[in-house]
């Protein structure tokens, strides 16, 4: 349904709930001099149309999509190369077709500090649109998961680990209440034989509960069944 990205790069894309439409992102070429662009694939008229022509910083080193519990939203959460140190939200709505830039949070891209920017293991918006789970840096040697609420732009320390360890691929309950995320070894070379798990935080107790423990593998690409009481995962 996308074509003519031989000598392009997609590295996002987003099947919209309706099921009417994706959004992805597209390099106009396959080397790091391209430029991306935010773009909508019309699945019933087979149209494609550029929604902003330049979205470079929010194209690679950032979030996966995010889409508001009405549809008409998507986000991506990125911190800069020019400004590292600070956490930024990307808004698009798709009723006006604008686009809105607005730094959030402050001081946290160190949480990123031995896998780049923010990425896909890092960051997460919640299914109803209320919160942001980010990795957070706890000290040199330990990385939890802090919460953002976008109402009062609050934050709370929400699961801290122990020393050498740190957090990947967050992800969401259907109902925004829990999350579970990967357990694993701090930094490069250091989880030989150590044990790496799924776990689950509710936030009406605050409890970490572990799902699924292994001393062999790592897991990856969590997710949620829609009524929230099973779990899938890639041990890898």
């Amino acid at each position: 349904v996308i074509s003519s990205l031989e000598v392009a790069q997609v590295p996002k894309w987003l099947l919209m709930p309706d099921g009417n439409s994706i959004i992805y992102i597209k390099g106009d070429k396959a080397d790091d001099t391209a430029t991306y662009s935010l773009n909508k694939y019309n699945v019933v008229a087979n149209t494609h149309t550029v929604l902003v022509a330049d979205i470079t910083t929010f194209a690679k080193n950032s979030s996966p999509f995010s889409v508001s519990p009405d549809g008409a939203k998507v986000y991506l959460f990125a911190s800069k190369a020019s400004d590292s140190n600070n956490l930024y939200q990307y808004k698009f709505d798709l009723t006006t077709n604008t686009g809105v830039e607005k730094k959030m949070l402050e001081g946290v891209a160190s949480s990123s500090a031995f896998m780049g920017n923010f990425s896909t293991s890092d960051i997460s918006m919640s299914p109803d649109g209320t919160m942001l789970a980010y990795r957070k840096k706890m000290s040199e040697t330990r990385h939890g998961i802090a919460l953002y609420k976008f109402a009062d732009n609050s934050t709370k320390d929400i699961y801290s680990p122990d020393d050498k360890r740190s957090v990947n691929h967050i992800g969401w309950s259907p109902d925004s209440k829990s999350i579970v995320f990967e357990t694993t070894f701090f930094g490069a070379g250091d989880g030989a034989g150590q044990v790496q798990g799924i776990y689950k935080v509710a936030f009406a107790s605050g409890d970490s509960v572990s799902i699924v423990e292994s001393d062999n593998g790592r897991y990856y690409t969590l997710g949620d069944s829609p009524d929230g009481k099973k779990i899938g995962y890639i041990l890898g």
